[in-house]
């Protein structure tokens, strides 16, 4: 009897063993095969931000004669449209002289070193001068169409500088 409760026992250990087996080598597939789900809201913005367009024609002041009396005048327009109702501020910088001065600014001669100062206003009075401080911007508000803009040229008289072609080129911003 003794030897039956030997093998008795022998197999119950044995059984208990292949069962433990079996249970720890199904264990990792039936714990990798629970699915758990966790949601989360995930917020969905955009803004629409209307983009304004320019451009600008020459601004031409002709021919330049050193002994007249009176300024030298001239315009060119500039072609704004911004989305209605924004309010846009239009600033010109001094241009590419080195005076960096928005209240004098100097056209350059192609050729040599001459040079002739001038200024831009944005009334054709020209006593408002436009330049790219707070004071002196353009401030307005869009319409959505297109906006043609005066600017005013002015060039000092009784300036001596030496024949030829004067230029300079200045940079417009709008902000919006």
């Amino acid at each position: 009897m003794q030897y039956i409760d030997g093998l008795r026992s022998f197999q119950r250990r044995w059984r208990r063993a292949i069962a433990l087996t079996v249970a720890l080598a199904v264990l990792p597939v039936a714990w990798h095969s629970q699915a758990y789900t966790v949601t989360v809201l995930m917020p969905v913005r955009m803004d629409v931000i209307g983009v304004c367009t320019i451009s600008a024609t020459n601004l031409d002041f002709g021919n330049y004669l050193t002994r007249e009396n009176n300024p030298t005048r001239g315009t060119a327009i500039l072609n704004l449209v911004c989305p209605s109702e924004r309010t846009v501020e239009i600033a010109l910088d001094a241009g590419t002289a080195a005076s960096r001065n928005t209240r004098r600014r100097q056209l350059s001669a192609e050729a040599g070193r001459g040079t002739l100062d001038y200024d831009l206003f944005k009334n054709g009075d020209r006593n408002q001068h436009w330049g790219d401080k707070d004071e002196d911007t353009l401030v307005l508000r869009a319409t959505g169409g297109l906006q043609a803009i005066e600017v005013y040229g002015e060039i000092p008289a009784r300036q001596v500088a030496p024949d030829g072609s004067y230029v300079d080129i200045i940079i417009v911003t709008v902000s919006f």
